[in-house]
């Protein structure tokens, strides 16, 4: 789950902490997407008579066209509305969330500590509201936060009044227009142009968060903390 769902968040921390992880503990389960707490009346899939598609949160076909065309390319190459619901009524993302072979957390915390006695938390939810990624920084002379789907991040000095500031993100582009943002500074590194330096990341940074995940894994199964030999 972390690695599919939660990878940037690693590389995140990897990035800003910009030092070794020495240990790792986890905790998590899938407690809640199981066959037997599917709802009285439910089917293994939504779209095939299921009785109580009108209350049930994780409806996939109110879901998905609530959420757009922007994610339907998820589901189908068809990115009309009919292909869509095609999808949904035969392919994969129309099964029962409470019905498919799922083995994986549906909530996972991951405490690291790093070199020097810095530590992070990250908490991954499958049940929230929205789907969005919160960040916040704490430091000894004051705090970073925001909620990063929003592009703003608002850094308060303490004692000191806060101030806002505008990432100035792709709106609802893929991954806020971070991929297009990856694509335009590769192709500006490869053909000598200048290009934004400050967010480049090593192969180290990827491979910390890499190496944190499987510990995370290691650690969630085992129960014991995991540390970096």
């Amino acid at each position: 789950m972390l690695l599919t769902k939660c990878c940037h968040d690693l590389d995140i921390l990897a990035w800003l902490m910009d030092r070794p992880w020495e240990s790792v503990s986890s905790f998590g389960s899938l407690r809640l997407f199981r066959p037997e707490n599917a709802p009285t009346g439910s089917t293994p899939r939504c779209m095939a008579g299921c009785r109580v598609r009108g209350e049930c949160p994780f409806d996939c076909e109110r879901f998905y066209l609530a959420v757009g065309p922007n994610y339907w390319h998820t589901l189908t190459e068809d990115q009309t509305e009919d292909g869509v619901r095609r999808a949904l009524r035969d392919g994969r993302y129309g099964r029962c969330v409470f019905a498919c072979d799922n083995d994986v957390a549906d909530h996972q915390l991951v405490n690291i500590r790093f070199a020097g006695g810095a530590t992070a938390e990250l908490i991954m939810s499958g049940l929230s509201s929205k789907s969005r990624r919160s960040l916040q920084v704490t430091c000894t002379k004051g705090e970073i936060y925001g909620i990063l789907e929003t592009g703003r991040l608002t850094v308060a000095p303490f004692g000191r009044e806060p101030r806002v500031i505008d990432l100035a993100t792709g709106g609802q582009a893929a991954c806020r227009g971070g991929d297009s943002g990856l694509i335009s500074e590769f192709v500006r590194y490869i053909s000598g142009q200048p290009y934004d330096t400050l967010s480049m990341t090593g192969i180290d940074a990827s491979l910390a968060s890499h190496q944190i995940a499987f510990a995370a894994e290691e650690s969630r199964l085992s129960g014991a903390t995991v540390h970096n030999a």
